[in-house]
């Protein structure tokens, strides 16, 4: 299982949890560092700051209960936006 496929599975029940739909996860580098972006969006509403904080705050210490990814990396969480592509699930 890669590091997308544990993030996902940590991340998408505690997304859930807040209210929020997990859109997409991408993990990578960017210059010296590791990026880990969450996009969330939810379905009631629109997507507030404060979703994309206690998202952060919760995927966080989950990801590192698990020990998800093994390294240092940045978290970073956002809403899907209306100018955000929209992305397909890999069956």
């Amino acid at each position: 299982m890669g590091i997308i496929d544990r993030v996902r599975a940590v991340a998408e029940p505690v997304a859930h949890a807040k209210g929020v739909r997990l859109i997409n996860v991408t993990f990578g580098r960017e210059g010296p560092s590791q990026v880990l972006r969450l996009v969330i969006d939810r379905q009631s509403g629109p997507t507030t700051v404060a979703d994309c904080e206690a998202v952060s705050r919760a995927v966080s210490a989950a990801l590192d209960t698990a020990d998800a990814i093994p390294h240092a990396y940045t978290l970073e969480v956002s809403s899907a936006g209306k100018d955000t592509p929209l992305w397909k699930r890999p069956a």
